[in-house]
């Protein structure tokens, strides 16, 4: 059952979770920057080490954006269609509707990368599309998603320490205390 926020903590509703998230994507900016330094360098490293080193930042992206969905589908978008549905709000259940076909487009995008090789024709745009796509991801839950948590009083930091603990725990799913568990998001067969 998602827990709600009382009216007192509306105010503080979504700064924990955009800080787990906000943590996530600055590491993720990173690998984003380094594969673009590196590609810059083209005429600057070996072919050989050039793409190794590609190769090693796309798994590295792809493992962080992966570890990032299977928590968005198995706890972030079960919560959120749970908070929208006691909400009763119609325009906020389209909205999560289309950001949760959008998140499947990204995933989609992070599994032909990790099939990839650095020597294939569209690996670098590859690379930059998908930066695209997640500059977008955070720029709607900072925005419209991060409103629609707080008007629904969706409790934010309990639904962040969980996504955290799930990241932590190579995806496997702990129990709270009273030994229950979210259910799998439809989302995942996207």
């Amino acid at each position: 059952m998602v827990q709600q926020k009382s009216k007192s903590d509306k105010e503080n509703a979504g700064t924990d979770m955009m800080k787990f998230l906000k943590d996530e994507q600055k590491r993720i900016k990173r690998l984003f920057r380094e594969f673009e330094s590196i590609c810059d360098l083209s005429g600057h490293l070996p072919d050989k080490k050039r793409n190794a080193r590609k190769a090693a930042i796309v798994t590295e992206l792809c493992g962080r954006l992966g570890g990032y969905a299977q928590a968005a589908d198995q706890i972030f978008f079960p919560a959120m269609c749970e908070a929208i549905a006691l909400h009763g709000n119609l325009e906020e259940k389209q909205f999560l509707d289309e950001f949760v076909v959008e998140h499947a487009g990204t995933w989609i995008l992070v599994a032909q990368l990790m099939k990839m090789k650095p020597t294939d024709t569209y690996y670098d745009a590859s690379v930059k599309v998908l930066r695209r796509h997640i500059k977008h991801h955070a720029k709607v839950l900072k925005g419209r998603m991060r409103e629609i948590m707080e008007d629904t009083k969706l409790d934010v930091q309990t639904l962040a320490e969980e996504m955290s603990r799930f990241k932590g725990g190579a995806g496997e799913r702990k129990k709270d205390a009273s030994g229950s568990s979210r259910k799998t998001a439809p989302a995942k067969g996207i």
